[in-house]
């Protein structure tokens, strides 16, 4: 999934795109959570029909804080589809992202594993859950006398 998105928004409209100049509408800088904040640039340009597009993008904060307001800027789209466009500058921003969730994910699924390896039972070990409700099975069927 992150891997289409990567390719759809960002690689094909790099590589394949028509390219032309648009211009930084606006420039934002978010908060989230305690200490992270999300550098957005706002732009537009003209489409081969003679569209104006408008689009906004993450950036790294050494590129939003290279450009300003009203600065041209190169953009990338596909003449197809020209809301499949891009910026310079967002290409390392997004392989970063992709890298950090990756690594977000496989360590999740490495946990899973090896929580159900922990939990596995073993031949000559009842599983304590189990062997417990089976126990109390056993003792409400035929109760000792």
């Amino acid at each position: 999934m992150v891997g289409s998105y990567f390719a759809s928004y960002i690689v094909l409209p790099e590589k394949f795109g028509i390219q032309t100049e648009g211009r930084v509408l606006e420039k934002r800088a978010d908060k989230f959570m305690r200490r992270g904040v999300t550098y957005t640039i706002v732009y537009s340009f003209q489409d081969s029909q003679g569209n104006t597009i408008k689009d906004s993008r993450i950036v790294a904060r050494e590129f939003f804080e290279k450009v300003k307001e009203g600065d041209p800027i190169r953009t990338s789209y596909l003449s197809m589809f020209p809301s499949f466009n891009t910026i310079e500058g967002v290409l390392g921003t997004i392989k970063v992202m992709v890298l950090f969730y990756a690594g977000v994910i496989l360590t999740i699924l490495a946990l899973l594993v090896l929580g159900v390896e922990l939990r596995k039972v073993r031949d000559s070990e009842p599983d304590n859950l189990f062997s417990r409700l089976e126990e109390r099975e056993r003792a409400r069927s035929h109760p000792s006398s």
